[in-house]
């Protein structure tokens, strides 16, 4: 006998979800029947009919259906195994799945097992330390440190695609896109936190059913003072005055399990742990209000943009290329209290004038803030102790991090002196936090090139010069150093000491077959003799009365810049550095090699 299809589906809306599943899986035309779109009420009539939470923001009913209900395979590796629900990434999964998908960023924890997740590895790597905050986190089961915050790789793959695309947009439009999804994952994320102990407390029930026995009973009280407790806690924090969507975002309330174990939370207890929720939920607040006020933050950046754009064209081309770039005053202090003025109040270029009047200050502050970074990040090294370690010529920086592309371009990872580190911009950007929870997205910091570093005291020792030479005093010294290739036709190549610096860089992969030796007097004076003119050719020269040459991608000859110099500033007998000068931004073309066969 056929039933009507309207009587088969009432009848189906009063099975449970389960029952739902394994008909879907019967035959395909069942399974036609239940996953239709035009019977999506089904599943959800039978969840509520079974008492079933709702699904979160991105499931689908019967997606929901199978995550609570196939108990006996993990839904990662698809091995018939027993696998729990990690409420946190909302996935079903073994113990070993979640050991070997689950990472810590901004490095990675994870197993180098298979060498697809290499390249994945690399750009997390790389992540800036806000994007942390739109990925949904949890805890595997042997985390016990309520801190042990992780993440699912999948989950921090896609999110931080998203934001390195988004990222790259700053006009406006691209700003306002980028904002309105930050704001959308953090609602996503908050909703997901706010129903995770509604579903911890399902499954206790699920698991002990029964009102009658006494160990079920004792288990389902348990965790109803869980939940109780929980909710208790989240009724006292917001009669102190804290928000909601603050409250839901504290890592510290999930799970929480030492606070919620007894009714120890309601009691005394609750004054001990009382500051260390408030604090982080003060923090959480900042985080939100910087967000809230990101883009009129940005449009009053921007103002400030025009301002300092202002005072670095009173500069002459030699002195302005060493200022910092626009970024770095994103923490200054002066800037930041303009820039966090009430967003009711508009910001225009006057509530600026007392920071343009003093931008020489403010360049010098940005400065100390650099040389204290270099200091920082070389101290780790070598024993440093030196408190300017940017005067050393054994000291040498770079701006790319690890993995970042273009590693080997000595011109950005072989940077030697003050001059060169404060020509050279920051190889992209990353979020710094100005206060806990309050990130900016400021110039990223230099990092000590350990390698070239090496380098330089080999060098310094083959020059037969004390350790503590500064590049000042090297660069006087002027040694020149010989490399021998014998691989096929002999060569013979004659470098300064920067050059041989970049060179080992950049050739690292032959340094240990290859060896360079202190250059004899006759190969010394070869060298400089073919620089008289080499030098010249060099596209390493710049202007001083104009800015055309201060980008490394327009920087000319010295004949061009002395043509330059009588056509377009009239200057028929210029003089260095007065009319011209070199640009360090293109220091190693000037610093020509030798070559003899």
């Amino acid at each position: 006998m056929q039933l009507p299809l309207d009587v088969i589906l009432e009848m189906f809306s009063h099975l449970h979800p389960r029952a739902l599943l394994s008909i879907a899986r019967t035959s395909k035309a069942l399974r036609a029947m239940v996953f239709s779109q035009r019977h999506a009420d089904l599943w959800k009539n039978a969840r509520e009919e079974a008492g079933v939470p709702g699904p979160p923001g991105g499931f689908s009913e019967p997606r929901w259906a199978a995550l609570l209900f196939d108990i006996n395979c993990c839904q990662v590796c698809w091995n018939k195994i027993n696998a729990e629900v990690n409420w946190y990434f909302l996935r079903r999964a073994c113990d070993e799945c979640t050991q070997r998908h689950t990472v810590r960023l901004p490095y990675p924890n994870h197993s180098m097992g298979y060498s697809e997740w290499l390249p994945r590895q690399l750009m997390l790597e790389l992540v800036d330390s806000e994007v942390m905050e739109y990925i949904p986190w949890g805890r595997s089961g042997y985390q016990t440190n309520a801190q042990a915050v992780l993440f699912w790789d999948d989950d921090a793959i896609d999110v931080v695609s998203a934001w390195q695309e988004l990222s790259k947009h700053t006009e406006p439009a691209g700003r306002k896109a980028f904002h309105s999804w930050k704001m959308h994952r953090r609602e996503i994320i908050q909703k997901n936190l706010n129903l995770i102990p509604t579903y911890q407390l399902w499954r206790i029930n699920c698991l002990y059913p029964s009102k009658k026995l006494i160990k079920h009973r004792e288990n389902r009280l348990v965790g109803e003072q869980k939940y109780m407790a929980f909710q208790e806690i989240k009724n006292r924090l917001r009669e102190a005055g804290h928000r909601t969507e603050d409250i839901e975002m504290s890592k510290l309330l999930y799970p929480a399990p030492y606070l919620l174990d007894s009714d120890a939370a309601l009691g005394e207890e609750w004054e001990r742990v009382r500051p260390s929720f408030e604090g982080d939920i003060g923090r959480l607040k900042d985080f939100r209000v910087t967000l809230e006020m990101e883009l009129v933050t940005q449009e009053r950046f921007s103002v400030f943009e025009e301002v300092y754009e202002t005072f670095l064209n009173t500069l002459p081309p030699s002195e302005r290329y060493r200022c910092p770039e626009i970024s770095s005053f994103r923490t200054d202090r002066d800037v930041v209290t303009i820039l966090e003025t009430n967003k009711n109040i508009p910001v225009t270029r006057a509530h600026f004038q007392p920071i343009a009047n003093k931008m020489r200050a403010i360049v010098d502050r940005a400065h100390n803030e650099l040389r204290r970074s270099l200091v920082s990040t070389a101290r780790p090294h070598f024993g440093l102790h030196e408190d300017e370690p940017w005067l050393l010529a054994r000291c040498v920086f770079t701006r790319f991090r690890r993995a970042d592309p273009g590693l080997l371009m000595a011109g950005d990872g072989v940077l030697v002196g003050w001059d060169m580190i404060t020509t050279h911009r920051h190889k992209g950007h990353s979020t710094v936090w100005l206060r806990p929870r309050v990130p900016v997205h400021a110039s990223r910091a230099f990092d000590y090139n350990h390698s070239s570093s090496v380098d330089s005291r080999r060098l310094v020792a083959l020059a037969n010069l004390p350790q503590n030479v500064t590049v000042t005093e090297l660069d006087e010294r002027d040694p020149r150093f010989a490399w021998e290739h014998e691989g096929g036709p002999y060569v013979l190549t004659v470098f300064t000491w920067r050059a041989m610096l970049a060179h080992l860089y950049v050739n690292r992969i032959h340094a240990t077959q290859y060896r360079p030796r202190l250059a004899t007097e006759e190969e010394k004076s070869a060298a400089k003799a073919f620089e008289v003119t080499a030098r010249q050719q060099a596209k390493a020269w710049a202007c001083n009365h104009c800015p055309q040459y201060l980008q490394a991608s327009d920087a000319d000859t010295k004949p061009v810049v002395l043509a330059h110099l009588a056509e377009k500033h009239g200057v028929t007998e210029p003089e260095m550095p007065t009319d011209y000068f070199i640009n360090e931004r293109c220091r190693y073309a000037y610093e020509v090699p030798y070559y003899r066969n």
